[in-house]
């Protein structure tokens, strides 16, 4: 075992598009959607501790329920190992705004505890728990860019689009169960046949593509700004930035554009901050 503290990151990520296929017979939805890690992150400290403890440095997060600490207690029941750990979790992603922060410290929570504890379990071991801890998590285990499908336990590796800077616009709300009730209220109308995603996915999966050739719609979108119009205004302010295509992430409220350079990005980000009062980050792909 390791006595000492261990820092790891954890890598937010953005959807570059998202098809919705039908709903399943166990309730959830089937989708096709290529999943990509940016820089921005959460950090998170890890040591020993007879007991496990959790500390964070937002009040609301603080608690048992967070992803943290269930992955690390699920860890444990998985393992039979009777080890504690001492987690100090720094935020920077936003909550809920379907950038994958919560699922991305479960699954760095996974991978550190499983070296410091010792555990010998494979990543593919380490998937399947990911997976009851929630649809977005197994991403997060050994993934930069991947196609995801079925309710998100469906992973296959790509090579990531080169580096790209971007624009995160993410709008001051706090939206209770929203993932849960953005795909309650897709209808079939938001059904694809699955043929998208998956074509730009082979693609990827041959070669390194400019993002722009890997972005597709999200087909959310329409859902979420059905149910939470708020969100209206802020995308057309961004719509209007040059250079900016903004583009819904996960179930929202988030937008996020691709642009040409770093300066160009700057440049927007300190315009938009200007005329929304939104969190603005700057920030790019991993590769």
């Amino acid at each position: 075992m390791n006595d000492t503290m261990i820092t790891a990151q954890a890598n937010a990520k953005i959807n570059l598009n998202l098809e919705i296929l039908g709903k399943r017979s166990d309730g959830f939805h089937n989708i096709s959607s290529i999943f990509q890690k940016i820089s921005l992150s959460d950090t998170l400290e890890f040591e020993q501790s007879e007991n496990l403890i959790l500390e964070c440095d937002v009040e609301e997060l603080n608690n048992e329920n967070n992803l943290v600490y269930r992955a690390a207690k699920l860890l444990q029941l998985r393992t039979s190992l009777n080890i504690g750990a001492r987690i100090i979790l720094h935020k920077n992603i936003p909550t809920s705004a379907g950038l994958g922060g919560g699922s991305s410290n479960a699954a760095t929570t996974l991978l550190t505890l499983n070296e410091m504890w010792d555990a010998g379990l494979s990543l593919k071991d380490l998937e399947h728990i990911a997976a009851e801890l929630g649809s977005d998590v197994p991403f997060f285990i050994q993934n930069t860019t991947a196609l995801v499908e079925g309710r998100g336990e469906k992973i296959t590796t790509l090579n990531p689009p080169k580096m790209s800077w971007m624009v995160l616009l993410m709008p001051p709300l706090q939206i209770q169960n929203k993932t849960q009730r953005v795909f309650s209220a897709i209808t079939e109308r938001d059904y694809t046949q699955g043929e998208t995603v998956p074509k730009i996915a082979r693609r990827m999966k041959k070669s390194q593509l400019k993002i722009q050739d890997s972005l597709a719609i999200n087909h959310l979108e329409n859902s979420a700004l059905s149910l939470f119009k708020e969100i209206v205004p802020y995308r057309d302010v961004f719509s209007d930035i040059p250079h900016a295509s903004p583009q819904l992430t996960g179930a929202g409220p988030s937008y996020f554009s691709i642009f040409p350079s770093k300066n160009h990005a700057q440049i927007a980000a300190k315009r938009l901050q200007t005329l929304v009062p939104a969190k603005i980050i700057v920030t790019n792909t991993l590769e």
